[in-house]
């Protein structure tokens, strides 16, 4: 059985699910890294996609809502790839 795939918000890259960091919006507005439910969006878990996630301001228009990016949103990404993708708020 294949694995589902889908596109990083910053390289714009088809990868398998499983290898790429989830983000969503919670109902308070705060940042989801990991989450499951509501409207997501994908990003490889390395800087360099982060960056371009920030740069090119791609996760408000991908989860349709204005959300303020943290400081350290880099890290916190390639800190949740290394971590397996443990749900967390921020």
């Amino acid at each position: 059985m294949s694995q589902p795939e889908r596109t990083c918000a910053g390289c714009v890259r088809r990868r398998p699910q499983s290898s790429l960091v989830r983000l969503a919006v919670g109902a308070d507005g705060a940042l989801l890294i990991g989450a499951r439910g509501g409207r997501g969006a994908y990003v490889c878990p390395d800087r360099a996609c982060a960056e371009r996630v920030r740069a090119t301001r791609a996760l408000p228009r991908r989860l349709r809502a204005e959300i303020a990016l943290p400081d350290d949103f880099e890290d916190l990404v390639v800190a949740a790839g290394l971590e397996g993708r443990k749900p967390g708020r921020w």
